[in-house]
Order: C-alpha cells, then structure tokens, then sequence
C-alpha cells in the first residue's frame, strides 16, 4: 500500500505537478504500514487507522439508517 502511493507522489513530482496532500497522505500510508492493527493489509485500512468507527453501520441509529436504505 505505501509502495503504491510512494510511485504515485513520486511520478507527480517528476512531472512537476503540485501535490498539496502527497506527503500528508504519503505519511498517513506510511503510518498504517508500521501499525500492528494495520500492517500488511490494503489501503482500507486507513479509516481504521486514523481512529474511524468500522461498526458505524452497527452503531447507527434508526433515524440515521433511514437516510441511507
């Protein structure tokens, strides 16, 4: 996942694009790698690193589920 998004800032900058999150997201990515709750799983995994309810659907109130079905 980090190699992936490593390639990509990479590119944009050989190209000279400006990339205002590459580095923030590139470090994010970087952070879930090294996280045990984390490592060796794909980019999903990010909301759950950055502290993201995986149960919200769970969790939801009724009034809340009616929005959304």
């Amino acid at each position: 996942m980090r190699k992936d998004f490593s390639l990509a800032v990479d590119m944009a900058k050989r190209v000279g694009s400006q990339n205002v999150l590459g580095g923030v997201g590139l470090d994010t990515y970087d952070g879930a790698s090294k996280d045990d709750r984390c490592k060796d799983l794909d980019s999903r995994v990010v909301y759950r690193y950055l502290g993201g309810n995986e149960d919200w659907l769970k969790d939801a109130s009724e009034d809340a589920l009616k929005d959304i079905v």
